[in-house]
């Protein structure tokens, strides 16, 4: 996520040159265990996987290429896949089941969104990113997909909600909702209105992108760019 949140900055600020782009796309394709799974954390590839990373990444892709977003593309068709089973290494694996054969009587016989860095095509709940109507309609936007309309629906209401009556204390929700709508822009009028009402709510809330999460952004001597240069 943070490295999503320099990108958005550089960018926002007319930093960004040819060379980094090259070099901001390499670190994310560098990051994935396997086509389809990005790394939570590089240095710890155990960590289970959460949505802030994917949103980030759908985010700063969209900024870096959005005419191709492969790698989001490739992460899509991954969570298509169903799990065949139960993450062998989940302590409560009573849970697991049971939440595993609940979504696939839900589903039809699918337990489909599951990206699990530990053990791949088996399920996790915390893996399970199903449970995010948002996000995945966020995914299906940005790659131009036919959008579920519950999941529309979800991110459209909970979006607007948090930008019209949202608070400045659910900052990390706020970093979420800017980059759903980075990369949900451009999906057709009333997804670009709702995204539109994102921005200023986040506006209304901090001041501007750069008061929620992005001091750096006016500032390439902030400290975090120097670090997030130095990634690789």
């Amino acid at each position: 996520m943070w490295t999503a949140h320099y990108v958005y900055g550089i960018v926002a600020t007319n930093q960004i040159s040819d060379n980094e782009r090259r070099r901001l796309l390499q670190i994310y394709a560098n990051n994935f265990s396997e086509p389809g799974i990005l790394c939570r954390t590089p240095v710890f590839p155990g960590d289970r996987q959460a949505q802030d990373d994917y949103y980030g990444l759908m985010s700063a892709e969209a900024l870096l290429e959005p005419t191709h977003r492969f790698m989001t593309r490739t992460i899509y068709e991954y969570g298509k896949k169903s799990a065949s089973g139960i993450d062998s290494t989940e302590p409560a694996q009573g849970a697991q089941k049971r939440a595993f054969w609940a979504i696939k009587v839900l589903t039809l016989g699918r337990c489909r969104w599951v990206w699990n860095n530990v053990q791949p095509d088996r399920f996790d709940e915390t893996s399970w990113l199903g449970r995010f109507p948002a996000f995945l309609a966020t995914m299906q936007m940005s790659l131009r997909e036919d959008v579920n309309l519950f999941f529309w629906t979800y991110w459209a209401v909970s979006n607007l909600w948090n930008a019209w009556f949202g608070s400045s204390s659910d900052n990390n929700g706020d970093c979420l909702a800017l980059h759903s709508a980075i990369a949900s822009q451009g999906y057709g009028p009333i997804t670009n209105w709702i995204c539109r009402q994102v921005h200023s709510g986040i506006e209304r809330k901090y001041g501007s992108a750069g008061g929620l999460m992005f001091e750096y952004f006016q500032n390439p001597r902030h400290p975090l760019i120097a670090l997030l240069k130095d990634v690789d």
